[in-house]
C-alpha cells in the first residue's frame, strides 16, 4: 500500500500534469482534445488488461509489472530523446523546432 501511495504521489508531481501542460504549449487547442482522448483511451487499455495480465501467466502479477516497467522506460528514452524544451518559447519557435515549417500561428 506505501509503494501505491508514492506511485500515485510521484505520477502527480510528474507525468501526469506535465503531459497536459506540454500538449497545452505544443498543439493547437483541437490537438490538444484530440491527443488527451488517445491518453485516456490507453489508460482504459491499462486497466482492462490488468486483470488479464496478472492471471495469464505462472509470473502472475510480476509479468504485468515488468511489461509496464518496459514500457515507463520506453516512455522515459522518448522523452529524453524526442521531446524539446518550450519554457519562453513561442509555438511558432517550438513547431519550428519539430520541423513544421507553414503554419499560421
Amino acid at each position: 500500500m506505501i509503494v501505491l501511495f508514492f506511485y500515485v504521489f510521484g505520477y502527480g508531481l510528474g507525468a501526469g500534469p506535465i503531459t497536459w501542460l506540454y500538449l497545452a504549449d505544443t498543439l493547437p487547442s483541437i490537438g490538444v482534445g484530440f491527443v488527451a482522448m488517445f491518453g485516456d483511451l490507453f489508460a482504459i487499455l491499462i486497466g482492462e488488461f490488468y486483470p488479464v495480465l496478472s492471471t495469464s501467466t505462472n509470473l502472475g502479477y510480476v509479468f504485468t509489472f515488468i511489461i509496464y516497467f518496459v514500457c515507463s522506460i520506453i516512455g522515459v528514452i522518448f522523452v529524453y530523446f524526442c521531446i524539446i524544451e518550450t519554457k519562453g518559447k513561442s509555438m511558432k519557435k517550438i513547431w519550428e523546432e519539430y520541423g513544421i515549417k507553414k503554419r499560421n500561428l
